[in-house]
């Protein structure tokens, strides 16, 4: 397991610790920072890991708070690459009350994850598109 607080870079000083008291997640504030488009990625806010990726090594999971809406009509949402790769985004908004939302709430994260298809050092890259976002944790999951 990697803690969200061992990043090796971290592109601004929008992303802090998610609250004095609990050290583990890294979110993006204010609270009214811009969310950003797929064709923002370039000026987003991000956490960059270097990984030592082994053979069996499947995928990387993300974990997040679960998290409300912070505002009407926005999402929430992240977007990762590893290596070379092409960012792919995801959503963890949950409607309210729905059996995601239950899930997220009961186990305390909200889960997204990559395949791995490379092995060796690599990076990975982990942006904030929207404000609200706490990144809790990482895990490399082997077959």
């Amino acid at each position: 397991m990697i803690v969200a607080l061992w990043f090796s870079k971290v592109s601004t000083t929008l992303l802090k610790p998610s609250s004095p008291n609990y050290t583990d997640g890294v979110l993006l504030q204010p609270f009214d920072s811009p969310s950003y488009s797929s064709d923002q990625l370039a000026s987003a806010p991000h956490l960059d890991y270097e990984l030592d990726l082994a053979e069996g090594d499947s995928a990387i999971e993300i974990r997040t708070l679960p998290t409300l809406h912070v505002y009407e009509g926005r999402d929430i949402r992240f977007a990762v690459s590893l290596g070379n790769s092409q960012p792919e985004i995801f959503s963890i908004h949950a409607n309210d009350f729905t059996a995601e939302w239950r899930w997220n709430v009961l186990r305390g994260y909200a889960s997204r994850s990559i395949p791995i298809t490379t092995t060796g050092r690599q990076q990975l890259r982990i942006y904030l598109l929207d404000p609200g976002l706490a990144v809790q944790e990482i895990l490399i999951h082997s077959l």
